[in-house]
């Protein structure tokens, strides 16, 4: 564990309001969606029908890229504040400069895609197939 001291309450306060921002500009988008998504914007030639399941996707999008954000938060701090990297590292030392940076990217971009792999899957399975926008299956 790390120790707490002024940098990482720092780190931890910018972290916070970081995300608390994202949040919070995500959820002024959907409500202005909600408030005026049902209105076809001069020189577009759209039906109310395909507007509001452009809006509806929009939102349920921004719903799930909002858990998605949470969730890779949340590991990228359990990553950070448990142990896990300096561990990785004393895995991956003794492979020389580059032969070590290569395993830590390498390590970490196998990692970031088995963790992103379910988000995908649901974002391409389902939520384009229940608007309709995919015909894709498995």
């Amino acid at each position: 564990m790390l120790e707490l001291n002024a940098f990482l309450i720092a780190y931890l306060l910018l972290f916070g309001l970081s995300g608390l921002t994202n949040f919070a500009l995500e959820r002024l988008n959907i409500a202005h969606l909600r408030a005026h998504g049902a209105e076809v914007p001069e020189g577009f030639d759209l039906d109310a029908a395909t507007l509001a399941k452009m809006r509806d996707y929009t939102v349920a999008g921004s719903r799930f890229g909002s858990f998605e954000r949470l969730t890779a938060d949340v590991l990228v701090l359990i990553i950070l504040l448990s142990g896990l990297l300096p561990f990785y590292d004393s895995l991956i030392a003794g492979h020389g400069l580059i032969g070590s940076g290569l395993l830590f990217f390498a390590g970490y971009m196998l990692f970031t895609g088995i963790l992103s792999l379910p988000f995908e899957l649901y974002h391409d399975f389902v939520l384009e197939k229940r608007f309709g926008f995919s015909t894709i299956t498995l």
